[in-house]
């Protein structure tokens, strides 16, 4: 979902039936982009604000994981080994691409 303007908490799905305990609702703006996850409680479903890098915490498995960002702006839950290869290889992007760019100024 997206909008002009930040929201607090996600909009009452409370007519959907199909929200579930792991589903993970995005709200985007111009400026950044705001995540909720849905969790158990005593009274049924809440959304838990969340952020790039927190882990889930549905079961074992997914409480591995932890919250990523693609690079298509896509989220996606990685084991935190998974995540570091995505920061060495978006480094090594950027570092290639600069020196194709420094070297392109000295030619």
């Amino acid at each position: 979902m997206a909008g002009t303007q930040p929201i607090d908490t996600p909009p009452n799905f409370s007519s959907f039936d199909k929200v579930q305990p792991g589903d993970l609702f995005l709200y985007r703006t111009h400026e950044k982009v705001s995540y909720w996850l849905c969790e158990n409680s005593t009274s049924g479903g809440i959304w838990k604000a969340i952020s790039i890098g927190d882990k889930g915490s549905l079961n074992e498995d997914f409480s591995r994981r932890i919250l990523t960002m693609q690079s298509d702006g896509n989220p996606t839950w990685v084991l935190p080994k998974t995540a570091q290869r995505y920061k060495q290889l978006t480094r090594i992007k950027l570092t290639d691409e600069g020196a194709r760019v420094n070297k392109n100024l000295y030619t």
